[in-house]
């Protein structure tokens, strides 16, 4: 048989498509490596700019700190960031970058030009007489003109849109009445005055010279913000309204003093007499405020706005009542006090208007009413002469009222 030699295993050859195919792998994976990697460079990019971007918007934020228009007062209370948010806890976080203490403080000054005026207001009596010896009285009152007054404030912002404020105001008027008497007013065909605490001229010649003068001193602290502190403003598309409050402590200093001289003639032959009353009240309690705003334009650098505030003031009235003939010994002075606790209602009214000067600065004006309830003058004078002294000189309790305008300037440092 022949011998058949075996045959030689002969390895497998590779199918020519594989070379390639693994090659093309090896690319494609290495591109997805370089992506990835590119990617990981990319995204850290990203962050290290918005880092850049929040810290650069904080900083301008810094320097650009939105007005707040103050209530005063009258005061406008406030509107603290303008800026529009999300939410009460991103603003507050906002304020917390871009105030700093000299961001935060705020000052104001007002111009007052107001007018007092009592619910009673004589000051004399003028009294004629006829043949028929009917007396006809007419009342002679204190008629106050517009007087100056000064009030400022400086205020602390806090954050999420509220501020403690101080303020200050201080006002003085007077006004004076006199009369002459003529005729002959005993015999029923004259005319006569008669003042306080048993002050006469009745006699052709003599006269009553009597004038008054008010002065007021209120100190406010209060804490004040906006009710809406994260609504957007009418420049951010939002609501072109907007609204405040204020709680605090309101103290008040007034004095009504009156003096009166009565020139009955001749020193050595009659009695001329000085009367001096004096009225003083102090007083502190709480005081609320409220304040709405409507913002006019796109840009709202113009708005209009009307406040209200509130006090309920407990202190301590003195009326004291002096007499003393003119070059008369000291100790001859005649005398009479009355007072004791008071309770003092306080209203305030406002309407302005507001322009937006600049991005820190801006000018307010308008009306102004201050109600002061048994804060007035509140001397009764006799409507019949006589020639004693009376036990105690009735008192009436007469309300202070001022109206008038203002005139309000107020920068944010």
């Amino acid at each position: 048989m022949p011998h058949i030699a075996p045959r030689t295993r002969r390895e497998p050859r590779p199918p020519v498509w594989r070379g390639p195919c693994r090659a093309l792998l090896l690319i494609v994976a290495a591109i997805i490596v370089a992506r990835a990697a590119v990617a990981d460079e990319v995204e850290q990019l990203n962050e290290v700019e918005q880092v850049d971007v929040e810290a650069s918007a904080f900083e301008s934020d810094a320097e650009t700190v939105p007005d707040v228009p103050l209530l005063a007062e009258p005061q406008e209370i406030l509107a603290a960031a303008s800026a529009c948010c999300d939410d009460r806890r991103s603003c507050t976080h906002q304020r917390r970058h871009w105030l700093t203490w000299r961001d935060r403080v705020t000052a104001g000054a007002e111009y007052l030009l107001l007018r007092p005026t009592f619910s009673n207001a004589t000051a004399l009596y003028e009294t004629k007489t006829s043949t028929t010896r009917q007396l006809a009285q007419t009342a002679l009152n204190y008629d106050f003109g517009y007087s100056s007054g000064v009030r400022g404030f400086i205020g602390y912002r806090l954050d999420d849109g509220w501020m403690v404020r101080f303020s200050y105001l201080n006002i003085f008027a007077s006004s004076a009445v006199s009369g002459i008497a003529s005729g002959n007013w005993a015999g029923g065909t004259g005319t006569g005055y008669l003042g306080p605490y048993n002050t006469s001229a009745v006699v052709a010649g003599q006269s009553i010279s009597s004038n008054a003068g008010v002065n007021l001193n209120v100190y406010d602290l209060e804490l004040a913000g906006r009710l809406n502190p994260t609504a957007c403003g009418p420049a951010e598309g939002g609501s072109p309204w907007d609204s405040a409050a204020a709680v605090g402590l309101r103290f008040a200093d007034s004095s009504v003093i009156t003096n009166v001289f009565n020139d009955r003639g001749a020193l050595g032959q009659v009695d001329n007499y000085f009367v001096r009353t004096s009225r003083t009240f102090q007083g502190v309690g709480p005081r609320l405020a409220l304040q709405g705003r409507r913002y006019l334009g796109s840009q709202a650098r113009w708005s209009v706005f009307a406040s209200g505030a509130a006090s309920l003031l407990v202190g301590s009235v003195s009326n004291v009542d002096t007499r003393l003939r003119v070059g008369d010994f000291p100790s001859n002075l005649q005398s009479q006090r009355e007072g004791g606790p008071l309770v003092v209602p306080n209203l305030d009214l406002s309407l302005g208007a507001t322009w937006q000067i600049a991005e820190r600065t801006s000018f307010s004006a308008g009306w102004l009413l201050m109600y002061w309830g048994q804060l007035g003058y509140s001397e009764r004078i006799a409507t019949i002469t006589s020639t004693n002294l009376p036990d105690l000189v009735p008192l009436t309790n007469s309300s202070l009222t001022y109206d008038g305008a203002f005139f309000r300037l107020t920068h944010n440092f």
